[in-house]
């Protein structure tokens, strides 16, 4: 018997069966007492929407295990119905009730009773899942799977499968438990990933290039390569894999490229980095490296993270081989695009959104009639196909041209998009009231040769036009419309939209230019808020707000890193990172400074003086502080350097 009330929980009795069978009694894995919290937020939720909760309460810890970000690694796999899954380590069940809404049954497995309770009452509207807490190599299972998934789990059997090959012998345990046509899924960072080589710290040990170097400071977690991961599956009969690339990595996916289907040089802006615990420890920005990488064909090698689909036999695989979600967005927008080797690119949406889905097939046809060329859709049900276009895409053009510095081109190009813009609508008698309705809305005379149009299609933009060999622009993705707009503002929008996900244009012509060259300077801060006005409409407050904490990155701690690592060559003696030091390190990440109190009254006299010789001081001025000036210790202590430098 579970207490729920100690979480505050109430209601009636969740539906799930909860099975304690096989547990030891021990949690062997925590991010300590912020769990508690996280399943009081779960308990007090009547949906699983939690994000405002999240707004509320935010740390890493509750923001990992609650954001709807996490289920966009798997909302789009075509999961066949009526199919069996078996989820090995569900966590807080961040996936579960994914897969419980798209399959018949799941089987949860999970170490920690704890987290076993925050999905079993986040979970608590389904009478398809079975919740098993222990560790797999201890369960009986009397069935076999369509799926199993290991997402986040592979990568621990170091520490959990006792073996002389804890790896190989886990996978092969597993696949013992699959039926014969049945597929593995498994995510799991990639060990060269971009973010390591740019300082990101390892995501288990918390140790700046750890796993480049092989782990020699950690003994938390093993990562593989690309071809490393691939033989270890094919070495206990998985013949066949497809991989998958999901961006920024498969905790956060808002994009998942895959092996057939790479990203393009000026199309992998769709995706927003982030920085846990934070960005201090990076000497480079990852963001604008993706572009070469992509140009020199090696993607795969240093995509932060995988997701492969395994099987042992022919079974059709790699299905779906492209798809973004809209994380950001509040439900009645949020959608999901794909491209399926077999049905071409299509968007899914839920009843919520099935409105703008409808909205966006408008669009198509509402250009078409206007003489432009746009890709045709056809809407059947929840989900609206489109004709896939080829071409080159204008981004990948336009870029080009700026990396030549060939201003007239770049003038050319936009010129043009200007004189479609202004083809795509009638020309209206009367300009939006919310222009001039405030000082942050004043607008200022328009030029001659701007018309204020009855619709405005706001994705009219770069990266949603195809060019054909005899010049002609085609337009795909045409969700957004607004009333009575200047086409200026079109033209505006895709400047600064340019500028913004691509910044190293501006060294090569400076973005203030071209707004001066278009005559757009004036508007640009009434254009700049009209812009945030319908982004306030789209996204949701509190989801954008919860991420862009994470994704700030200090380019000044850039610069510092290279000083520190520049006035480091000349003969420093070098420091290894203890494993006392790497341990407090990994239970500050995903824990409180009581719980690195409790670690270190485990350790001796010795090991603390050689170790951590800072530490008992910090733990008498800690326990002396009163409660604010703890809660500020706890918020800015992230690594033991952290203490070393108080």
């Amino acid at each position: 018997m579970i207490d729920l009330g100690k979480y505050g929980y109430y209601g009636d009795d969740p539906k799930p069966v909860f099975n304690t069978s096989f547990y030891r009694g021990e949690d062997l894995y925590s991010d300590g007492d912020i769990e508690n919290e996280v399943i009081k937020i779960i308990a007090a939720n009547p949906t699983t929407d939690y994000e405002e909760a999240i707004s509320r309460n935010y740390s890493w810890p509750v923001f990992y295990h609650l954001t709807r970000i996490r289920q966009n690694l798997l909302n789009w796999y075509p999961f066949k119905e009526q199919s069996d899954v078996l989820e090995i380590g569900c966590g807080m069940g961040a996936i579960t009730e994914l897969l419980c809404k798209k399959c018949n049954s799941v089987t949860a497995v999970e170490l920690s009773k704890r987290r076993a309770t925050a999905t079993y009452l986040r979970c608590r509207e389904y009478d398809n899942l079975e919740i098993i807490v222990g560790n797999l190599n201890d369960i009986g299972f009397e069935k076999k799977y369509d799926y199993i998934t290991l997402i986040g789990v592979l990568e621990y059997q170091n520490n959990f499968t006792s073996s002389s090959n804890p790896f190989k012998d886990f996978l092969s345990k597993i696949k013992q438990l699959l039926k014969p046509e049945g597929k593995l899924i498994i995510a799991i960072e990639n060990k060269y990933g971009l973010k390591y080589w740019c300082g990101a710290p390892e995501d288990h040990s918390g140790i700046p290039y750890d796993g480049i170097n092989n782990y020699i400071y950690s003994n938390i977690a093993r990562t593989f390569s690309k071809k490393q991961l691939e033989r270890l599956v094919k070495s206990v009969g998985f013949s066949n894999t497809y991989f998958y690339y999901p961006l920024p990595d498969y905790k956060m996916p808002q994009v998942v490229y895959s092996e057939e289907y790479l990203p393009k040089n000026g199309s992998i802006d769709n995706w927003i980095p982030y920085y846990e615990p934070n960005g201090n420890s990076m000497i480079s920005d990852e963001e604008h490296i993706y572009g070469d990488l992509v140009d020199n064909d090696v993607f795969e090698f240093f995509a932060n993270s995988f997701m492969v689909e395994c099987c042992a036999g022919n079974e059709d695989i790699g299905e779906i081989q492209y798809a973004v979600s809209s994380p950001f967005r509040n439900k009645e927008y949020n959608m999901i695009t794909v491209y399926s080797k077999n049905d071409g690119f299509y968007k899914i949406a839920d009843s919520d959104s099935v409105n703008a889905l409808k909205s966006t097939d408008n669009n198509h046809k509402m250009l078409d009639k206007r003489g432009l060329l746009v890709s045709e859709t056809n809407i059947k049900g929840n989900v609206m196909y489109t004709k896939e276009i080829t071409g080159t895409p204008l981004t990948e053009i336009l870029l080009r041209e700026y990396a030549d510095k060939n201003e007239n081109e770049v003038y050319k190009i936009f010129d043009k998009i200007y004189e479609e813009i202004i083809r795509s609508s009638e020309e209206s008698d009367k300009l939006n009231p919310i222009f001039n309705s405030s000082d942050e809305m004043h607008l200022s005379v328009l030029e001659s040769n701007d018309k204020i149009l009855k619709k405005i299609y706001i994705d009219m933009i770069h990266k949603n036009c195809f060019v054909q060999e005899n010049g002609d622009y085609v337009w795909i993705d045409q969700e957004w419309c607004l009333d009575d707009i200047p086409a200026s503002f079109g033209l505006y929008y895709n400047i600064i939209e340019l500028y913004a996900s691509n910044m190293w244009i501006d060294t090569c012509i400076p973005m203030k230019q071209v707004l001066e060259h278009y005559a757009l300077t004036d508007k640009s801060d009434c254009y700049y808020n009209l812009k945030q006005a319908f982004l306030n409409t789209v996204q949701n407050r509190y989801s954008t707000f919860n991420y862009w904490q994470l994704s700030q990155l200090n380019k000044d701690n850039i610069t510092t890193n290279i000083k520190l690592l520049y006035n480091n060559m000349n003969n420093c003696p070098k420091q290894h990172l203890s494993e006392t030091e790497a341990r407090i390190n990994e239970i500050l990440k995903n824990g409180t400074i009581m719980d690195v109190i409790e670690y270190v009254g485990t350790l001796t006299d010795e090991i603390i003086l050689k170790d951590i010789p800072q530490m008992p001081q910090f733990i008498v001025r800690y326990l002396k502080a009163n409660d604010n000036e703890k809660a500020v210790m706890q918020q800015s202590i992230k690594r033991y350097d952290d203490i070393k430098n108080m």
